[in-house]
């Protein structure tokens, strides 16, 4: 399975990052820029860049950052793919992990990063800390505004940082399953 690890974001990455490279100061917006100051654009008016914001990191107030994160859990979208899903495994074929073919079943909040959540050592854990339960198989979105992490719960209970296209099973919708078998999920 390829593993993706969690980094620290970046501002010199977001396309709402600018920089200052005149030797003049200049009014935009309603904001002085002085020379060779950074700039955010992210929010209703720009915002200069302080002295003891960090260099490289995303600083605590952008405007781009949900606080507290978002968190989705994407099941099987239908009882069939989870009937194959299970098939491959008894036969000893590691199934792929694709998008297209799972649905959104639970979506909450957290304060709990996604860095955080790569540090722990079990899917046990886990479920004490996010307050509902993980199933096996199921993949657990964190997004913080910036970047959506996804990880993979495995039979074994463990978490693996995967690439997940989310826009794959953005049409997804769960079928086969009832409303009240989902709830009993998160119970």
């Amino acid at each position: 399975m390829l593993e993706v690890k969690v980094r620290q974001p970046k501002c010199t990455f977001c396309p709402y990052h600018h920089q200052h490279t005149e030797a003049c100061g200049k009014k935009l917006k309603g904001v002085y820029l002085r020379p060779f100051s950074r700039y955010c654009t992210g929010g209703k008016r720009p915002r200069v860049f302080k002295a003891q914001d960090p260099k490289e990191r995303v600083p605590a107030w952008c405007p781009r950052r949900f606080s507290p994160c978002v968190v989705r859990v994407y099941h099987y979208k239908s009882p069939n793919t989870e009937l194959l899903q299970y098939l491959l495994l008894q036969r000893g074929m590691n199934p792929f992990v694709s998008a297209t073919d799972y649905a959104v079943c639970y979506e909450s909040h957290t304060d709990i990063s996604a860095e955080e959540i790569q540090n722990e050592v079990s899917g046990l854990n886990l479920s004490e800390r996010l307050g509902f339960p993980l199933r096996p198989r199921e993949v657990l979105e964190i997004d913080d505004g910036l970047h959506p992490y996804f990880f993979h719960l495995d039979d074994e209970l463990r978490l693996h940082c995967i690439p997940f296209r989310k826009e794959d099973c953005s049409r997804n919708t769960l079928t086969g399953f009832s409303a009240k078998e989902v709830v009993q999920w998160r119970e």
